[in-house]
């Protein structure tokens, strides 16, 4: 069934179409409500105009305060009717594109109601699926709808994915010098229509660090750029022309990650550090297998790490540190065999290290320190001899320290502090002589401090901490430099 072309319930009169300047008359003032339950007859609620009273009649002369980025009440209720004309077949792409442009460059003064923003917003939705440019657009959606079917939903959710404001801005409003749709550009397009996505499904707050000259966010200028995204403010290309870099970070963005990040497939790079990002990781990040760096790190974001993230074979970064994520460190990350640099601190991760954690044998860092971790240190740590770094610190681990803790003689920082570990510090520990930090205070440590340790000639004062909150017999062979 196509849900925008059953006929709606009042007439269309082709009159409003030549003369739009004019107020629509009174027995068209119902339109906006039919269309309500237009759309809810249709299982459409989601879309649903709100509020219909606020573009029920006609506007006082009042009304828009002479702002001339403001919209008249009226005004919307001719496009509102227009969209029905349009749906039944009557078609003025000329006063429909103008009208549409208008709404689109708004920059949502403060004198616009939030009521008059979400109805705007729910016109849009409805022009998702409307053919506004014959050429350009039907060759965009055909394009668009073979790369959608790749994401995660249902092929009933495909039919209302297009966003409208980006396959909008990308039909008619974009002036790409390449303007011709062919399976040659096909990439470009999808890379612009999601970069449109991010821009507009984002706003910014606060002090924006990464500024272009004119001191605005970088991407603000993206749409209005009639270039190749190569030549887009914190993007990069490789030497064929595909986008495979982002670089987003200290943009104070604040939205969510949209699920069709998933279909640009060439990123090698993606960076959105310290933004104001929300929602979860949408599970379709699985497809970007060519990504060799994830940077999420001081966010906001939520939710579980995909699973799908294990599919990310390319990977040497991954950078989740300080969002609020939940739930288990998924065991698909031990797929991850390329990975240099994890960290998944300070968020809300539960549950047991899983012990396909020893399958990062390329690890140098591995960070999982602030959580709410649970259960024993996995034996399988041994395995990871390349490591450098290793924190542990601030869960609720118990058991006792891995007895061949001594494998790893890479280690120059070693966190294992405020957890509930037990037992004594194994002997090994005197193997990793270059460690130059060591942190296992605020235990439940016990026994005497092995005479093995006085080999760590290389422990930094200050940067030592054992004995706080431990029980130990005897001391006499801490470093001098611990505490």
């Amino acid at each position: 069934m196509n849900h925008y072309m059953t006929p709606l319930l009042v007439g269309c009169n082709p009159s409003l179409m030549s003369s739009p300047s004019e107020p629509p008359y009174d027995n068209d003032i119902d339109l906006s409500t039919t269309l309500i339950a237009e759309l809810n007859a249709q299982d459409r609620s989601a879309y649903a105009i709100s509020n219909a009273t606020v573009v029920h009649g006609h506007a006082s002369p009042n009304d828009n305060d002479n702002n001339d980025n403001t919209l008249e009440v009226g005004e919307i209720q001719r496009v509102i009717l227009t969209i029905h004309c349009l749906l039944k077949g009557y078609e003025d792409n000329d006063w429909i594109t103008t009208r549409i442009s208008d709404i689109l460059n708004l920059q949502q003064p403060e004198s616009a109601t939030l009521v008059t923003r979400l109805n705007l917003t729910n016109v849009l939705e409805t022009l998702s699926v409307v053919q506004i440019v014959p050429t350009r657009a039907a060759s965009l959606k055909s394009l668009l709808a073979s790369d959608l079917q790749y994401l995660t939903t249902s092929e009933e959710e495909r039919k209302f994915m297009l966003h409208p404001q980006a396959f909008y801005w990308l039909a008619e409003l974009d002036t790409w010098k390449n303007s011709a749709v062919t399976s040659e550009t096909s990439y470009t397009w999808m890379s612009r229509y999601v970069l449109a996505i991010v821009f507009y499904e984002n706003v910014f707050v606060g002090d924006v660090v990464n500024q272009t000259d004119n001191g605005i966010s970088r991407f603000q200028t993206w749409l209005s750029s009639s270039e190749s995204v190569c030549e887009w403010s914190g993007l990069d290309c490789n030497g064929d022309g595909i986008l495979t870099r982002v670089y987003l970070d200290y943009d104070e963005m604040t939205g969510h990650m949209p699920t069709e990040l998933g279909l640009l497939t060439h990123l090698t790079y993606l960076n959105l550090f310290q933004n104001s990002l929300t929602g979860s990781i949408p599970t379709e990040i699985g497809r970007l297998t060519s990504l060799k760096a994830v940077f999420f790190a001081g966010n906001l974001l939520t939710g579980s790490i995909p699973s799908e993230i294990g599919q990310l074979s390319s990977l040497t970064r991954l950078s989740l540190p300080n969002n609020n994520f939940v739930g288990l460190i998924p065991s698909e990350i031990g797929q991850l065999t390329r990975l240099v640099v994890v960290l998944l601190s300070d968020n809300k991760l539960s549950g047991m290290i899983p012990s396909q954690i020893g399958m990062l044998t390329s690890a140098t860092r591995l960070g999982i320190n602030a959580n709410a971790l649970t259960g024993s240190i996995p034996a399988e740590i041994r395995q990871l001899t390349s490591l450098t770094g290793l924190f542990f610190n601030e869960n609720n681990l118990s058991g006792s320290i891995p007895s061949d803790i001594g494998m790893l003689t890479s280690l120059s920082e070693l966190a294992f502090d405020q957890n509930s570990l037990t037992g004594s510090i194994p002997l090994s520990i005197g193997s990793l002589t270059g460690l130059t930090e060591l942190h296992l205070n605020a235990n439940e440590l016990s026994g005497n401090v092995p005479s093995e340790m006085s080999q760590l000639s290389n422990l930094r004062e200050d940067r030592c901490q054992i004995s706080e909150g431990n029980l130990f017999n005897d001391t006499s062979s801490m470093p001098g430099v611990c505490t």
